[in-house]
């Protein structure tokens, strides 16, 4: 099955700190790390809903295969707005699973992803074992 990913990074910075998604966690960017985990595991395809800091986000993934979709009410509005910008841009026949991801979530672990994508539509709720996978 075909399974696709939202990265939902639509947000604002606040009270002058940095984007979340950009902030690094383990030496590397929230988002990036989304990404990196995304591609290890070759969920195509991926879009990217951005806001705040459009620029920064895309170059922070630059290297990385997304299509980029551009939430241009991003002050206003939430993150279901985003959410539907996303379903929007990744739809297409054959696309049978869709991951969504906020970036500010970056130790979601390759382990996690997998026992989602292996649900094959069952309620899966994951368990935090306190070790990292």
């Amino acid at each position: 099955m075909s399974s696709g990913a939202i990265i939902l990074a639509a947000g604002s910075a606040e009270g002058g700190r940095d984007l979340r998604p950009l902030i690094c966690v383990g030496g590397r960017p929230m988002i990036r790390r989304i990404a990196d985990t995304l591609a290890e595991l070759s969920v195509s395809p991926v879009i990217v809903v951005t806001g705040s800091r459009q620029e920064a986000v895309q170059k922070c993934l630059s290297g990385f295969n997304a299509h980029f979709v551009f939430n241009r009410h991003y002050a206003s509005t939430d993150m279901l707005a985003s959410l539907k910008l996303g379903l929007q841009a990744l739809y297409r026949p054959g696309c049978e699973r869709i991951l969504v991801i906020p970036s500010d979530l970056p130790l979601v672990s390759v382990n996690t992803i997998l026992l989602l994508l292996q649900a094959d539509g069952e309620a899966v709720i994951p368990s935090y074992n306190g070790q990292r996978g």
